[in-house]
Protein backbone atom coordinates (compact mmCIF):
# COMPACT_ATOMS: atom_id res chain seq x y z
CA UNK A 1 0.00 0.00 0.00
CA UNK A 2 1.39 3.72 -1.15
CA UNK A 3 -0.19 6.58 0.39
CA UNK A 4 -0.27 9.97 -1.28
CA UNK A 5 -1.16 13.60 0.46
CA UNK A 6 -1.65 17.04 -0.23
CA UNK A 7 -1.97 20.35 1.47
CA UNK A 8 -3.39 22.81 -1.46
CA UNK A 9 -6.35 24.63 -1.34
CA UNK A 10 -7.88 22.51 -4.42
CA UNK A 11 -7.36 18.89 -5.76
CA UNK A 12 -4.47 17.62 -7.55
CA UNK A 13 -5.38 15.91 -10.97
CA UNK A 14 -3.07 13.25 -13.19
CA UNK A 15 -3.66 11.34 -16.17
CA UNK A 16 -2.28 8.63 -16.17
CA UNK A 17 -2.54 5.61 -18.84
CA UNK A 18 -5.77 7.72 -19.79
CA UNK A 19 -7.14 7.15 -16.33
CA UNK A 20 -7.74 10.21 -14.38
CA UNK A 21 -6.73 10.50 -10.54
CA UNK A 22 -7.95 12.93 -8.80
CA UNK A 23 -6.11 13.66 -5.47
CA UNK A 24 -8.64 15.44 -2.58
CA UNK A 25 -6.48 17.86 -0.06
CA UNK A 26 -5.61 16.78 3.36
CA UNK A 27 -6.71 13.21 2.61
CA UNK A 28 -5.05 10.03 2.84
CA UNK A 29 -5.02 9.00 -1.22
CA UNK A 30 -4.26 5.62 -1.57
CA UNK A 31 -2.57 4.34 -5.07
CA UNK A 32 -3.85 1.85 -6.86
CA UNK A 33 -2.20 -0.56 -9.41
CA UNK A 34 -3.61 -0.38 -12.87
CA UNK A 35 -4.85 -2.65 -15.21
CA UNK A 36 -5.56 -2.99 -18.37
CA UNK A 37 -5.30 -4.70 -22.00
CA UNK A 38 -3.23 -3.52 -24.63
CA UNK A 39 -4.15 -5.11 -27.97
CA UNK A 40 -1.08 -5.85 -30.43
CA UNK A 41 -0.63 -8.08 -33.50
CA UNK A 42 -0.63 -11.11 -31.11
CA UNK A 43 -4.39 -10.10 -30.07
CA UNK A 44 -5.11 -8.73 -26.59
CA UNK A 45 -2.62 -8.39 -23.74
CA UNK A 46 -3.53 -7.97 -20.32
CA UNK A 47 -0.75 -5.62 -18.31
CA UNK A 48 -0.38 -4.15 -15.06
CA UNK A 49 1.45 -1.31 -13.67
CA UNK A 50 2.02 -1.54 -9.86
CA UNK A 51 1.05 0.82 -7.48
CA UNK A 52 4.89 2.05 -7.32
CA UNK A 53 5.09 3.33 -10.59
CA UNK A 54 1.46 4.73 -10.41
CA UNK A 55 2.70 6.84 -7.40
CA UNK A 56 6.09 7.92 -8.78
CA UNK A 57 4.32 9.01 -11.88
CA UNK A 58 1.68 10.84 -9.90
CA UNK A 59 4.41 12.81 -7.65
CA UNK A 60 6.08 14.03 -11.35
CA UNK A 61 3.02 14.88 -12.26
CA UNK A 62 1.24 16.62 -9.05
CA UNK A 63 4.73 18.34 -7.69
CA UNK A 64 3.13 21.94 -8.17
CA UNK A 65 0.43 20.99 -5.64
CA UNK A 66 3.16 19.73 -3.06
CA UNK A 67 2.30 16.21 -3.05
CA UNK A 68 4.27 13.87 -1.11
CA UNK A 69 4.77 10.18 -0.36
CA UNK A 70 2.97 9.34 3.12
CA UNK A 71 5.65 7.47 5.33
CA UNK A 72 3.89 3.74 6.37
CA UNK A 73 5.48 2.46 10.12
CA UNK A 74 5.38 -1.10 10.53
CA UNK A 75 4.27 -1.94 14.15
CA UNK A 76 3.22 -4.89 16.29
CA UNK A 77 -0.75 -4.19 15.39
CA UNK A 78 0.55 -4.04 11.45
CA UNK A 79 1.37 -0.45 9.76
CA UNK A 80 -0.20 2.79 10.33
CA UNK A 81 0.39 6.23 8.51
CA UNK A 82 3.25 9.18 9.87
CA UNK A 83 0.34 11.85 9.02
CA UNK A 84 1.71 14.19 11.01
CA UNK A 85 5.11 14.07 9.38
CA UNK A 86 3.36 13.69 5.62
CA UNK A 87 1.54 17.37 6.34
CA UNK A 88 4.99 19.07 7.29
CA UNK A 89 6.61 17.40 4.20
CA UNK A 90 3.28 18.69 2.16
CA UNK A 91 3.95 21.71 3.27
CA UNK A 92 7.30 22.34 2.92
CA UNK A 93 6.56 21.10 -0.52
CA UNK A 94 4.06 23.36 -1.81
CA UNK A 95 6.13 26.26 -0.57
CA UNK A 96 9.01 25.06 -2.36
CA UNK A 97 7.06 24.50 -5.57
CA UNK A 98 5.59 27.88 -4.84
CA UNK A 99 9.05 29.13 -4.50
CA UNK A 100 10.42 27.64 -7.69
CA UNK A 101 6.95 28.39 -10.17
CA UNK A 102 7.30 32.27 -8.95
CA UNK A 103 11.41 32.57 -9.12
CA UNK A 104 10.90 31.16 -13.03
CA UNK A 105 8.07 33.79 -13.82
CA UNK A 106 10.59 36.07 -12.01
CA UNK A 107 13.58 35.57 -13.90
CA UNK A 108 12.29 34.78 -17.11
CA UNK A 109 10.25 38.33 -16.89
CA UNK A 110 12.89 39.76 -15.97
CA UNK A 111 15.00 38.40 -19.57
CA UNK A 112 12.12 39.41 -21.48
CA UNK A 113 12.40 43.08 -20.51
CA UNK A 114 15.99 43.07 -20.17
CA UNK A 115 17.70 40.91 -23.00
CA UNK A 116 14.90 41.12 -25.37
CA UNK A 117 13.38 44.62 -24.62
CA UNK A 118 9.72 43.71 -24.64
CA UNK A 119 7.42 43.93 -22.03
CA UNK A 120 6.89 41.55 -19.38
CA UNK A 121 3.90 39.11 -19.35
CA UNK A 122 1.53 39.35 -16.49
CA UNK A 123 1.48 36.36 -14.27
CA UNK A 124 -1.79 34.34 -14.56
CA UNK A 125 -3.97 31.34 -12.64
CA UNK A 126 -1.73 29.33 -9.94
CA UNK A 127 0.58 32.50 -9.91
CA UNK A 128 -1.77 35.18 -9.46
CA UNK A 129 -2.66 33.10 -6.18
CA UNK A 130 0.55 32.76 -5.50
CA UNK A 131 1.68 36.59 -5.55
CA UNK A 132 -1.85 37.79 -4.57
CA UNK A 133 -1.39 35.27 -1.54
CA UNK A 134 2.15 36.41 -0.80
CA UNK A 135 1.27 39.85 -0.80
CA UNK A 136 3.53 40.75 -3.45
CA UNK A 137 4.31 43.64 -5.54
CA UNK A 138 6.00 43.40 -8.82
CA UNK A 139 7.40 46.90 -9.77
CA UNK A 140 8.45 47.34 -6.10
CA UNK A 141 10.61 44.19 -5.39
CA UNK A 142 11.19 42.64 -8.65
CA UNK A 143 11.22 45.57 -11.09
CA UNK A 144 8.67 43.75 -12.93
CA UNK A 145 5.95 45.96 -15.02
CA UNK A 146 3.54 43.82 -16.81
CA UNK A 147 1.67 46.17 -18.92
CA UNK A 148 -2.44 46.51 -17.87
CA UNK A 149 -2.21 43.92 -14.85
CA UNK A 150 -2.56 45.47 -11.07
CA UNK A 151 -3.55 42.63 -8.52
CA UNK A 152 -5.99 44.49 -5.98
CA UNK A 153 -4.53 42.24 -2.96
CA UNK A 154 -1.25 43.84 -3.18
CA UNK A 155 -0.18 44.48 0.65
CA UNK A 156 1.36 47.41 1.83
CA UNK A 157 3.45 45.86 4.07
CA UNK A 158 5.59 48.88 5.18
CA UNK A 159 2.36 49.65 6.07
CA UNK A 160 1.61 46.87 8.14
CA UNK A 161 4.30 46.74 10.06
CA UNK A 162 3.77 49.92 11.36
CA UNK A 163 0.07 49.54 12.24
CA UNK A 164 1.66 46.55 14.31
CA UNK A 165 3.90 48.31 15.74
CA UNK A 166 1.89 50.78 16.51
CA UNK A 167 -0.88 48.14 18.05
CA UNK A 168 2.37 46.38 20.38
CA UNK A 169 3.41 49.72 22.13
CA UNK A 170 -0.43 50.17 22.93
CA UNK A 171 -0.62 46.92 24.47
CA UNK A 172 2.45 47.50 25.91
CA UNK A 173 1.51 50.35 27.08
CA UNK A 174 -1.01 49.27 28.64
CA UNK A 175 -0.01 46.09 30.85
CA UNK A 176 2.49 48.53 31.65
CA UNK A 177 -0.39 50.94 33.35
CA UNK A 178 -1.60 47.73 34.46
CA UNK A 179 1.13 46.13 36.20
CA UNK A 180 1.93 49.25 37.81
CA UNK A 181 -1.65 49.91 39.18
CA UNK A 182 -1.77 45.98 40.83
CA UNK A 183 1.91 47.45 42.50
Amino acid sequence: MIFLYHVDDENAEAVIDGRLFVIPPNDLFEVPEIRGTDTNNNGPQEYIIPDRIVAQKLLEHCWYHGVVQVPMIKTKGGVSSDIESAKRAAREALNNAHDMMLTRYVQDQQERVTRENKPAIAPGGRLTNIIERRGIDLKKEFNIDPPGWKSDKIRDRDAEFAAMQKKIDELTALVTSQKGKKD
